[in-house]
């Protein structure tokens, strides 16, 4: 049993057949006053995503110890003795945070497939890891205040953009700059930095730019808006016109 199969998370298309079936069956939407309608059909796209992947980590547990039968009712193989040494392994293998997800997604998985069971003994394994998720360091006193990180950007960009040459590397440090800049005035989730595309989310309006959000790209499904200060104006500008395009593979991409 290596160490990799242990922490493979096994795809969707390679879940045993009742896995496979009962997912499609509990992630159906038809209509919200359908009886039938289970919680995981109104889950949004990243929080399938995640529970898939969390849920693959746990088929793959059994696999590697030899306790996966496919034709066993996904939910009679949640049981105390089998989750017992799993969420220990996990433990061993990932951070507080990362062990207390894959056990949620569990417990997710466990009460939509099987909703007439009582899972309470494993809804108490998740809040026992909940609690500890957080570091027990004091991390905050080794945080820099809000300004000082907005003065520290401002300046490097600034620093960047007076050497003689530009490359790849530098190109880099300018645009992680850049994103501290950012996210130091507006504040936004990995998703949403990480999907900006020019014109469509950022746009130039006046002297200063804004980010715009559907509600389908918001985790809280509405629409979100934010100014970015004119400060960054210029400094957005020469990421746009000079830096960027040392990074773009092809021209026509319009990732930010």
């Amino acid at each position: 049993m290596s160490d990799t199969s242990i922490r493979t998370c096994l795809r969707l298309e390679h879940w045993p057949d009742p896995d496979r079936l009962l997912w499609e069956r509990i992630t159906t939407f038809d209509t919200i006053l359908d009886d039938g309608l289970m919680r995981a059909a109104l889950w949004r796209a990243p929080t399938r995503q995640r529970v898939i992947r969390c849920y693959g980590r746990w088929l793959s547990f059994l696999i590697a110890h030899g306790e996966l039968d496919p034709a066993e009712e996904p939910a009679r193989r949640i049981t105390l003795d089998r989750v017992r040494p799993y969420v220990g392994l996990l433990q061993e293998q990932v951070t507080p945070w990362t062990a207390w997800s894959y056990t949620l997604s569990l417990w997710c998985m466990a009460r939509n497939f099987a909703p007439e069971q009582d899972w309470e003994w494993l809804y108490r394994i998740v809040a026992k890891l909940q609690i500890r998720r957080y570091p027990h360091r004091d991390e905050r006193s080794r945080m820099l205040g809000a300004s000082s990180v907005a003065n520290w950007a401002t300046a490097e960009l600034g620093r960047l953009n007076t050497l003689p040459s530009k490359d790849t590397q530098t190109a880099l440090a300018y645009r992680n700059a850049l994103m501290v800049a950012m996210l130091i005035h507006c504040p936004l989730r990995l998703r949403n930095l990480t999907m900006i595309r020019i014109s469509r989310h950022i746009r130039l309006i006046g002297d200063r730019y804004s980010l715009h959000f559907e509600p389908g790209e918001v985790k809280t499904n509405r629409f979100l808006s934010m100014m970015l200060p004119a400060e960054l104006t210029g400094f957005i500008r020469d990421w746009l016109e000079g830096w960027r395009p040392l990074l773009l593979c092809r021209q026509d991409k319009d990732a930010f």
